[in-house]
């Protein structure tokens, strides 16, 4: 706590203690109506503008009561222009709180066990420094952006009750620029040409993700694959890696992941994300445990089965 917030980290610092030093940037109060709702899932449509630096989204939270509510909290930074708002497809009066948190007036009371849908329209360019989860930069020459949002950053790129004890299942559309590839969380859907130079990547998990580990890599990136064998079946296990880093002893490298599983697997039970995948992808944040994909910026064994 008594470190100066513009301390610089190791370049392999761990995620930890980026995520440590992020918290130095942010005073986000614990939202006191948090424990009165279950967001159950999110579609999030995201365009990436890496040249811009921008992103436009659309965001729907599916959302059950706990408690009678009249009104939900969600958190966006205020570096975005929120275009539109709406509870089960009805335009809805908002307001915000503080420089993160906005308040959505609901049209009417909500019973516990009752549902609702609240969509958010927005766009803009995130905020930038240690406080923030996204990073745009290149690498080799092309586009690189990607996101670490432990421990609660989540809000510096998609609408979010950011309370990482509710968790939600997903559905992620990202639009980039069609040279490059999206890589997140759960199994890749589809990937459709656009027209006009762009493409969507769809992915989506139904696994149950604490909102800070939802996250996304877009690059131009070497893809490989291997395929693990369990007892109940086999999982596919993708690797996602810079072309300038696309060497026979990196592929090994992250190959170790297969004999990782098994060990892991035996040590403590089996790997609980079996039936959509584990992915490695390059990027430039370290190392961070995002379900079912990690990022890692090196192939240091140790990085990879600290990750996994």
């Amino acid at each position: 706590a008594d470190e100066p917030a513009d301390v610089t980290l190791h370049p392999e610092a761990c995620s930890k203690a980026r995520a440590a030093l992020a918290v130095h940037a942010v005073d986000l109060p614990v939202d006191p109506g948090a424990a009165d709702t279950d967001v159950q899932h999110v579609r999030l449509e995201l365009g990436v503008d890496p040249a811009a630096h921008t992103l436009a989204g659309n965001a729907t939270l599916e959302v059950v009561a706990v408690a009678p509510v009249t009104s939900f909290r969600f958190r966006l930074h205020e570096a975005f222009t929120l275009d539109a708002v709406s509870v089960d497809g009805g335009s809805a009066a908002w307001h915000r709180l503080d420089s993160a948190t906005v308040l959505v007036d609901l049209p009417h009371a909500v019973a516990p066990g009752a549902s609702f849908s609240l969509a958010v329209a927005y766009h803009g360019a995130p905020p930038g420094g240690s406080g923030s989860a996204i990073t745009f930069t290149t690498k080799n020459g092309q586009p690189l952006v990607f996101t670490v949002s432990e421990p609660w950053l989540a809000f510096t790129w998609w609408p979010v009750k950011e309370d990482n004890r509710d968790k939600l299942t997903a559905d992620l559309l990202f639009t980039v620029p069609s040279p490059l590839t999206v890589v997140s969380n759960g199994t890749l859907l589809s990937t459709d040409d656009l027209g006009g130079g762009k493409r969507r990547f769809h992915w989506a998990t139904r696994y149950q993700t604490a909102p800070y580990l939802i996250c996304f890599s877009a690059t131009a990136y070497d893809e490989f694959d291997s395929t693990w064998a369990y007892a109940g079946g086999t999982m596919p296990v993708r690797f996602y890696v810079y072309p300038a880093d696309d060497t026979p002893a990196h592929r090994a490298a992250w190959q170790l992941s297969l004999s990782m599983l098994d060990t892991f697997s035996r040590l403590f039970g089996p790997y609980p994300f079996a039936a959509e995948k584990y992915a490695i992808y390059e990027h430039g944040g370290g190392g961070m445990e995002h379900q079912t994909a990690t990022g890692q910026s090196s192939f240091d064994e140790m990085l990879t089965a600290h990750e996994l």
